[in-house]
């Protein structure tokens, strides 16, 4: 299952505007910020509970923006929550449970029937693998139920997690905010410990600054928080930040004779020296002065000199701290894919090993990694089943001293976390080493568990038959699909010689054996199929015929993800059936690329060639064409206009077929699928992808870092193509 379009990963918006785009017929997900419910910015009593630590009372508060969450021991010293690090909210039978039974008791107040429903866990840390808990019991199932569900929205908030530097300073001013007293006072040494003076001399300065602002201080240096809000706390921070750097940048942008920068100044500093040359002047064009002033009346604290078009220091600082000038461009949170495409013609984030937390052959297996992968925007999980005692399997790393888990707590886990972040479909990748007996426990643990949420068998309009496509990824939103070895099946048209089976299927053991051991032929496309092969592959299905439902329950739920070993291109386009995937080692995939290199690579850049083509009028289309040197492309695949490329390239030639074209590009063209959305979000350089630079590796030719040793072999593969080529024309 080879696809281009997009990967679906979308974490479920707090709250969200549904459209549709005109003409194209695709929705378009927006998000929109979050704010918090009355309930959540109400003190709220808990019960705090720890298995080390006895119970005791608390309170529970949100601040106004929903970034921070406080939690108020009683005696003890303030903790917080930074939002933004929370992965899971979990109530009622999905929140931890304590293990002591006179915990228990205590966490009872007299009513054990209900605790259940009250206990409350909040999952939170900087990464998946080192997760923190904090479990409390609240004093009704209803109000455990909507903290739970009021503040998930804004812990998955992608607008607040990923905002600027602003947001940053608005969580350390809810958590000043937050030591107030009852008479709302705060004072001035809890002010000076929020900017950390490394010394006395700064600690002096910061007083200073603090004095400047005029606030009204009362005894022992207090204030009151009313007469301190945001704007007040920001003043004090870019004083004390004193950016010498900013202020040179400034000086150079209004000529250093004045104090300010007129609406022209910063108007030619946008677009001259903050804009991006490369962006396309038609679809992103340059800033004119109503866009400028408005940034002004926006940033300017002197309302005086915002109206008159000018902006300070202060303004300047203010609009390079804000939104208006982010690290990250919002939009691209926003879905604005066409989600209706058939499922094959999506990256799907995946997860590999996922119950591992640690070492690949001594590391530890946890279901809280299932549940953490998913919370995160994965879709695709890996389940590797081994027998287990008492008749129960278990998911661990096979022959390793890694440790096992149990296959039904993870289907728990599963079922739970699924769907809380993103509607689209989940698969389960099951390695299966399960006995027959065990199998069938699976598969009714998957049936019993999740329910309606499994596919059980092919929605209507797409049947798994041959020439018929999958369902989009909306199509099967909520819907969890097996991936498991199924029981093989007569298609239409098939017909079977049973004589030839026994000597067909001998045959293709010994030639799998002399495959390992011998080099590919010239024409290896003529051996990729045979008759006697099929022969075998439709002889197979009658091995499962008359077997019990023990052998064959875990089979009947798989579907649109039917795993089958890649016999070649041929056979593949013979059989037509989008159902069927393959995977691919490296080892299996360079070999298959000496064979055919052409066929491969058309998989990859035949998407590439309908995106640009459905898109030719969007900024990713076009970039997309300059980074192949691409000068036109035609769907038919018969000819690819190339731009001229170095002389050291095997690309000069300006015109060429298209499987001439392809082969050549090989190398950028499999790195650019596999990392298709960084590469749609800026415009990249052609010639660092050569092919003729094969000491890069996708890790090295993209910024982002992402090195994926899989695609190394492609490297390989353009080194064997050059090699075919005359002397001339290397």
């Amino acid at each position: 299952a080879v696809g281009v379009a997009s990967r679906f990963q979308l974490r479920r918006p707090p709250t969200q505007t549904l459209s549709t785009m005109a003409g194209a017929g695709s929705r378009v997900v927006r998000l929109t910020p979050v704010s918090p419910t009355p309930l959540l910015l109400e003190e709220t009593i808990f019960k705090r509970w720890d298995d080390e630590v006895p119970p005791h009372n608390c309170t529970l508060r949100v601040d106004p923006d929903g970034l921070v969450l406080r939690v108020l021991p009683a005696g003890k010293e303030t903790f917080y929550v930074d939002l933004a690090y929370v992965s899971d909210i979990r109530v009622g039978q999905f929140a931890k449970q304590p293990k002591d039974a006179k915990v228990r008791d205590a966490l009872a107040s007299n009513d054990v029937s209900d605790l259940d429903s009250r206990m409350l866990t909040i999952a939170y840390g900087t990464n998946t693998v080192d997760v923190n808990f904090c479990n409390f019991v609240a004093a009704s199932g209803d109000v455990a139920t909507e903290w739970s569900r009021d503040l998930f929205l804004l812990t998955h908030n992608l607008l607040a997690n990923n905002g600027n530097v602003l947001t940053l300073l608005k969580k350390s001013y809810a958590k000043l905010c937050f030591t107030a007293d009852a008479n709302g006072s705060i004072s001035t040494k809890s002010l000076t410990h929020f900017f950390f003076p490394p010394n006395k001399d700064e600690k002096a300065r910061l007083k200073a600054i603090i004095e400047k602002t005029g606030l009204p201080q009362g005894k022992d240096g207090a204030f009151f928080l009313s007469q301190f809000p945001f704007e007040k706390f920001l003043q004090v921070y870019i004083k004390y930040a004193n950016r010498l750097d900013i202020e040179k940048i400034f000086s150079t942008l209004n000529g250093g004779k004045k104090p300010f920068a007129t609406l022209s100044q910063l108007k030619q500093f946008l677009n001259k020296t903050q804009r991006d040359a490369r962006l396309n002047e038609i679809l992103h064009p340059p800033m004119n002065d109503k866009q400028v002033s408005e940034l002004i009346m926006r940033n300017e604290p002197d309302g005086h000199m915002a109206k008159k078009g000018q902006m300070t220091l202060e303004g300047f600082e203010r609009l390079l701290l804000g939104e208006d000038n982010p690290a990250i461009n919002m939009g691209i949170f926003d879905l604005t894919h066409d989600m209706d495409q058939p499922l094959s013609h999506y990256f799907i984030n995946s997860s590999h090993n996922t119950y591992l937390s640690g070492h690949q052959l001594t590391g530890k297996s946890s279901v809280e990694m299932y549940r953490q992968s998913l919370l995160t925007g994965c879709r695709c999980v890996e389940l590797d089943c081994w027998d287990g005692n008492d008749d129960e399997p278990i998911i661990t790393h096979g022959h390793t001293m890694c440790t096992d888990i149990s296959f039904r707590d993870v289907i728990f886990a599963i079922n739970e976390c699924a769907f809380k972040t993103s509607d689209y479909p989940v698969v389960l990748s099951f390695e299966n080493h399960c006995s027959g007996t065990q199998q069938l426990k699976m598969a009714q643990y998957c049936q019993e568990i999740f329910k309606e949420k499994l596919l059980r068998s092919p929605i209507d309009g797409f049947p798994t038959e041959s020439g018929c496509p999958l369902p989009s990824p909306h199509a099967l939103r909520g819907k969890i699909l097996i991936k498991n070895k199924k029981k093989a099946s007569m298609h239409k048209g098939d017909s079977i010689d049973a004589s030839k089976i026994v000597d067909a299927s001998k045959e293709e053991e010994e030639k799998e054996k002399e495959s390992v051991l011998t080099p590919p032929t010239e024409n290896p496309h003529e051996e990729m199929f045979s008759e006697k092969t099929d022969e075998v592959m439709r002889a197979k299905a009658y091995s499962w015929e008359g077997q019990s439902e023990t052998q064959t329950a875990l089979s009947d739920l798989v579907n649109y993800i039917t795993p089958v070993r890649f016999k070649g291109f041929e056979e593949a386009e013979r059989k037509n059936r989008a159902y069927e995937m393959s995977s691919l080692n490296e080892t299996t995939a360079a070999d298959h690329l000496k064979r055919s290199p052409v066929e491969l690579t058309l998989i990859i850049g035949g998407r590439l060639v309908e995106f640009i083509q459905r898109e030719r009028d969007t900024i990713q289309a076009i970039i997309c064409l300059r980074f192949f040197g691409m000068l036109a492309v035609n769907l038919s695949r018969s000819t690819f206009k190339l731009a001229t490329f170095p002389s050291n390239s095997i690309l000069a030639n300006s015109n060429r077929t298209a499987k001439s074209a392809i082969s050549s590009n090989l190398c950028a063209c499999a790195v650019a699928t596999k990392t298709l959305t960084p590469l749609l979000n800026r415009p990249w350089k052609t010639s660092s992808l050569h092919p003729s630079n094969s000491k890069y590796y996708p890790g090295q030719c993209f910024p982002n870092g992402n090195a994926v040793s899989t695609l190394r072999w492609t490297c390989l593969g353009c080194q064997r193509i050059r090699s075919d080529v005359d002397s001339k024309q290397k």
